[in-house]
């Protein structure tokens, strides 16, 4: 859903991205090879908001995001919940 989308999405880190699946009232979201674009980092502020260098006041993702398969090398667990039910 971000990465490798439009020029206007990516200027913005990809935030006009999510507000247009909030509003479209998205079910759930997962992640795919461009998510991780810019690292797990910002691929979590999407999802739970907050600021970056550039834009300010982004509240994130409305709609829950699943990821079985993406561990934590820290941790051991997952990045993601695992699914929703």
């Amino acid at each position: 859903m971000v990465g490798a989308g439009s020029a206007i999405s990516a200027l913005l880190h990809d935030e006009p991205t999510i507000e247009y699946l909030n509003k479209m009232n998205f079910t759930i979201g997962t992640v795919g090879i461009h998510e991780f674009d810019k690292g797990v980092t910002e691929l979590l502020r999407l999802i739970n908001g907050g600021n970056h260098l550039t834009t300010s006041n982004f509240t994130g993702s409305q709609f829950p995001w699943v990821a079985a398969n993406v561990i934590d090398k820290k941790t051991g667990n997952t990045v993601l919940p695992a699914y929703k039910i």
